[in-house]
C-alpha cells in the first residue's frame, strides 16, 4: 500500500485501500480453500464466506498495511499457484453452497476474477 491515505476511508460507506487489500486477501484464501477442497472430494457443500462478519471479526479498520500487503500477496501467489496445476477434466469438478447453488472450479475462478476487478474498482486500480 503506497498511498499516505491508503488507511482513511473516502467516505462513509466504503472501506480504506487496506480495508479491501485485507479483504481480497481473505477472499483469495476462501477461494483456494474451496478450490482445494473441490479437487480432493466428491462434491462437496461449500463453508459460507460471510465478507462483511470476516470485516469485523479480523478488524480490516485497524490492520496494517505493512503486514497486509504481504498477506494479499501470498494469498494471491497460494491460490494462482494451486489454478496453474488444475488440468483437463479438473476445471469441471463440483462443489456446493448450502443453499444448494452449484459452483464447478472454473465457474469458481471466474466469480473470483470477477471479485478482484470489482475491487480493484472500489479502490480506483
Amino acid at each position: 500500500m503506497t498511498r499516505a491515505d491508503a488507511t482513511e476511508r473516502r467516505s462513509p460507506n466504503r472501506w480504506s485501500d487496506v480495508e479491501y487489500a485485507a479483504h481480497m486477501r481473505d477472499v483469495l484464501d476462501e477461494f483456494r480453500r474451496r478450490t482445494e477442497r473441490m479437487l480432493a472430494e466428491s462434491d462437496p457443500t461449500l463453508d459460507n464466506f460471510d465478507g462483511d462478519a470476516v470485516a469485523l471479526e479480523s478488524d480490516y479498520a485497524h490492520a496494517d498495511p505493512a503486514e497486509v500487503a504481504p498477506a494479499l500477496r501470498a494469498a494471491a501467489e497460494s491460490y494462482s499457484g494451486l489454478l496453474s496445476q488444475v488440468k483437463g477434466e479438473e476445471w469441471e469438478r463440483q462443489g456446493f453452497r448450502s443453499d444448494g447453488h452449484a459452483f464447478t472450479v472454473a465457474s469458481l475462478t471466474l466469480y473470483g476474477l470477477h471479485e478482484v476487478r470489482h475491487h480493484l474498482g472500489d479502490v480506483g486500480a
